[in-house]
C-alpha cells in the first residue's frame, strides 16, 4: 500500500498493490488512486475492520496490561492519540512501544506497528530509524 498527496507520488502509487490518495491532495492523484482517505484524525472508521478495536480520540488509551490483553486476544488495536498534547503523546509512545515490540518478538504479532505522524514523536527521519531500531533490539 502506498499513500500519496502530490504530483510527485504518481510513480509510487503505480508500484503499489493498493494506491491511496489523501482527500486534500492532488486531483489527478486522487483519480489514479484506488482509495481516497481523509487521514486527519479519521481513525474511528477503522473499527469496522474485522477484529479491530479503536481506542483514544478523547477517550482513554489503555495502559500496558490492558493493551497486552487486547493483543493476546488477537485483536488489532488502533490507538488514536490525536487528543493528547505533544509531550503526553511522546511519553505514552516511548513507554508502550518497546513493550509492544517485545510482545511482537515473543509472539509473532501484532504483524504491523504503525505510528501516524511519528515524526512528531521521534523527530527527524534519520533519528527515527535509529530510535525505532532500538525498540526492536533484544
Amino acid at each position: 500500500m502506498g499513500i500519496g498527496d502530490a504530483e510527485n507520488d504518481h510513480e509510487l502509487l503505480r508500484c503499489c498493490e493498493y494506491a491511496v490518495a489523501v482527500e486534500w491532495g492532488s486531483t489527478n492523484l486522487k483519480q489514479q488512486a484506488d482509495y481516497v482517505v481523509d487521514p486527519e484524525d479519521d481513525y474511528t472508521s477503522l473499527g469496522a475492520l474485522p477484529n479491530t478495536v479503536v481506542l483514544g480520540g478523547g477517550r482513554f488509551l489503555p495502559e500496558m496490561n490492558d493493551l497486552l490483553m487486547l493483543l493476546q486476544q488477537g485483536l488489532s488495536v488502533v490507538l488514536n492519540s490525536s487528543h493528547m498534547d505533544h509531550q503526553t503523546k511522546a511519553n505514552y509512545i516511548h513507554k508502550h512501544l518497546p513493550l509492544v515490540a517485545k510482545f511482537r518478538r515473543e509472539r509473532g504479532y501484532p504483524h504491523r506497528i504503525l505510528l501516524d505522524e511519528s515524526h512528531q514523536v521521534f523527530g527527524h527521519p534519520r533519528r527515527t530509524r535509529t530510535r525505532v531500531c532500538v525498540f526492536e533490539s533484544r
